[in-house]
């Protein structure tokens, strides 16, 4: 039924298709970010592994997916009118978001922010 509402008009079509490349250029990017990082990590602490594979084992080849599995149930908590918190779940997720994001130059500050 939504196909027959939304994507009558060439033009949705073709909406619908640059979200969807965007979508996935951003994932590829984020994947991209994550592998550089830790190649760079590896070359400057190569005795330090980042255990944040999948079942805390050590990474190797990190994706998209596994950011978005370590991170699905962490979310934004507002505290006040203009003050946020990111909740985590459990502390062995928030190890392992963080160090994910540290690959990528990032911090959860940075998110909030």
């Amino acid at each position: 039924m939504a196909s027959v509402i939304y994507l009558k008009d060439p033009i949705r079509i073709q909406a619908l298709t640059m979200v969807l490349s965007l979508a996935l250029l951003l994932r590829a990017l984020i994947q991209h970010r994550l592998r550089e990082g830790l190649k760079q990590h590896e070359a400057e602490h190569p005795e330090e592994p980042i255990m944040a594979g999948w079942g805390g084992r050590a990474l190797k080849n990190p994706t998209y997916k596994l950011l978005y599995e370590h991170s699905k149930n962490c979310y934004y908590k507002n505290e006040k009118s203009d003050q946020y918190i990111f909740v985590w779940p459990y502390v062995e997720t928030r190890r392992r978001v963080e160090s994910l994001l540290s690959l990528m130059g990032m911090t959860v500050k940075t998110l909030l922010d």
